[in-house]
This record gives C-alpha cells, sequence and structure tokens, in this order.
C-alpha cells in the first residue's frame, strides 16, 4: 500500500470513530449560505490527510549511504519510516498545550490527530530512494542528522496544505461563507498541527538496504529520495 489521501482518510477515521462513536451520526448544513449537508468530523479528518500527504510526498527526504564502487549501480530497496515516539508523544502535548486543550477528551482529540495519524501513515508509507550509479552493495541510513531542515521544510508545507484543503471544502469559513477564510479556531489548529507533524517527520529514521555488485573499494554517498 502507498501513502494517498484516500487511504490515510479511510485508516484515520476509524480511529475518530472508534475515540468517538457518537459523532458518526452528526449532521450539519446551512441553506441560507448554501452549505450543504456534511459530517463535520469526517470533513475535518479529510482535510487534515489530504493536507497532510500532499505535504509530505513533496519532501525531499535525504539517506546516508555507505557501501562500495561498483560498475553498475546500487538499487535501493524500499525503506520503511519510523517515526520517534518520543516526539510523537511531546507533540501531541505541545498541541493540547498551544491549543488550550482540556477536559475528558482533549487527550483523545489529540491522540487521534497526531500519535494515530502517524501511526497509520507509518503502516501505509515507505521511502523511496533512487539507483545509486557507480555504486555497490551497501546500507543506507535516514536519520535527522542527515535531514536537519526536514522538520522546518514540513511545517511550511504542511501548513499551506492543510489550510487549502479545509479552505476548499467550504465547511469551515467564516460567517459559514464558502470563499471566506477559514475561522480562527481551524486556522490555529492548523498552524499547531503543522508544527507537530513538522516535528514528527523531522525525527523520521530508517535503515536501507542497497544491492549491486559487490567490490572492495568503499564508497559513501548522500541519496535523495521521497516518501511514497
Amino acid at each position: 500500500m502507498a501513502l494517498s489521501s484516500t487511504a490515510l482518510t479511510r485508516l484515520v477515521l476509524a480511529d475518530y470513530f472508534l475515540a468517538f462513536p457518537q459523532a458518526v451520526a452528526v449532521v450539519r448544513s446551512n441553506a441560507t449560505t448554501s452549505v450543504t449537508p456534511h459530517n463535520p468530523p469526517s470533513e475535518m479528518v479529510s482535510a487534515i490527510c489530504a493536507g497532510t500527504v500532499n505535504a509530505m510526498t513533496a519532501m525531499v527526504v535525504r539517506d546516508a549511504y555507505g557501501g562500495v564502487s561498483g560498475p553498475g549501480s546500487a538499487i535501493a530497496v524500499l525503506a520503511k519510516p519510523v517515526f520517534n515516539p518520543g516526539v510523537v508523544t511531546s507533540s501531541t502535548a505541545t498541541l493540547m498545550a498551544t491549543l488550550g486543550w482540556t477536559g475528558p477528551y482533549a487527550a483523545s482529540l489529540a491522540g487521534v490527530l497526531v500519535s494515530s495519524l502517524f501511526t497509520r501513515i507509518a503502516s501505509v508509507t515507505s521511502i523511496a530512494l533512487p539507483p545509486l550509479v557507480g555504486a555497490g552493495a551497501g546500507a543506507g541510513v535516514v536519520s535527522p542528522a542527515v535531514n536537519p531542515t526536514l522538520s522546518t521544510a514540513m511545517t511550511t508545507a504542511a501548513s499551506t496544505a492543510i489550510l487549502s484543503e479545509f479552505t476548499s471544502s467550504g465547511y469551515f469559513a467564516i460567517n459559514d461563507i464558502p470563499g471566506n477564510a477559514v475561522t480562527p479556531q481551524v486556522a490555529a489548529l492548523v498552524t499547531a498541527l503543522s508544527v507537530a507533524y513538522g516535528a514528527v517527520v523531522g525525527s523520521v529514521t530508517a535503515a536501507t538496504v542497497y544491492t549491486g555488485p559487490a567490490t572492495t573499494t568503499p564508497l559513501s554517498l548522500t541519496n535523495t529520495g521521497k516518501f511514497t
């Protein structure tokens, strides 16, 4: 399975409704402003997942290759990303503090939007790296040390992409008028989520296996790939 907004939305929405089963039946509309009937949680999760996928798939992911030189190319096997659990936990707490979320449901909501989301992302996502010409068999490491700007880049991209999804939906606009800017509450949510997602994506690690010719001449390179 690959990283896609459709697949991710389905998975995260299932987690949301498991945590908040009463939300399944919620429907709102506003005939006066031509807001069609919709389920707000579904539209919120859809906007967040679509924006996150758009941002992540635009990221540049670097891998530190160590192996040998070769007459052909080193072929990287798709690598599974690991998002630092400690960063996921701290980012969830920071999200709650930033937005002032308290009460019995705050932790559950923040958990779905950060922890569950990245658990689901990790389950469907790989890191794809192109062949290394002139290299042979070896191993690579994706880490924050090789990707020092990934966190900032993801924060910026996520902010733009998630906000665009909320805005284009027409369901979260000021005065409930599609085409208006999103409400201040949604804008604050997007900003806080973007910071959290930037921190988590920036914490990514992965072990990459490269297949290719085996020689005795050591070679170290930096490869550049993407989430897929």
